[in-house]
């Protein structure tokens, strides 16, 4: 819920709402792409650092719900046909 009322108060630009359109300008904010980034960060340090399987396999599994959220909300926030247009989605 915090993090649902974080990104509708970005969005929003200080009040929170509801409204589709306001759910995909969420998707344009700094901060969905500052999180995104951070995240591949912090995947590519779990990749590099040889950590015991009980550890890495549910990271994984993390990192790939996440990326797959990612793609899901880009694409519903693009379209399918401006989200491949552009090339760092591809």
């Amino acid at each position: 819920m915090w993090f649902y009322k974080l990104l509708c108060t970005c969005a929003s630009f200080g009040r929170t709402t509801q409204c589709s359109h306001i759910n995909k300008v969420k998707i344009f904010c700094r901060f969905f792409r500052y999180f995104f980034d951070f995240a591949i960060l912090v995947n590519a340090i779990f990749i590099a650092v040889p950590m015991p399987k009980h550890v890495s396999t549910p990271a994984e599994w993390f990192f790939i719900a996440l990326f797959t959220m990612e793609i899901f909300l880009k694409l519903y926030a693009y379209g399918p046909r401006r989200f491949v247009s552009q090339f760092w989605n591809v």
